[in-house]
């Protein structure tokens, strides 16, 4: 019988081999190392976070605040380096996603 550990493991250097996370890793480094880049996807993401919590507590986003956030977002996607590090970042995370609704879905398939 294998071992989930040993499984795990396997897995996870799987996912470090495979394109989506080198792409993102390699992205990512690149923001890290441009502190005007990191600045502003840091003052983005919490721009976004603020709206989602919003969200969450059932209040509606005002025109206003969705037209910038809007706004913010295409400023963004006009700076090649960040644009390659959305979609880095979101080709990873769709992998991650997926690799964990495969293991969900099998685990409730066992359970049944």
């Amino acid at each position: 019988m294998a071992n989930p550990y040993d499984k795990a493991h396997e897995l996870a250097r799987a996912i470090m081999e495979s394109e989506p996370y080198k792409a993102y890793v390699e992205a990512k480094q690149i923001i890290e190392n441009n502190p005007d880049y990191k600045s502003q996807i840091l003052i983005f993401r919490n721009k976004q976070m603020r709206l989602n919590e919003k969200q969450m507590r059932g209040e509606d986003l005002s025109e206003d605040e969705i037209a910038q956030i809007t706004s913010d977002y295409q400023e963004l996607n006009q700076i090649k380096e960040l644009v390659d590090f959305f979609n880095a970042e979101m080709s990873f995370v769709t992998l991650f996603n997926d690799i964990q609704q495969i293991i969900q879905q099998k685990i409730d398939s066992g359970l049944v």
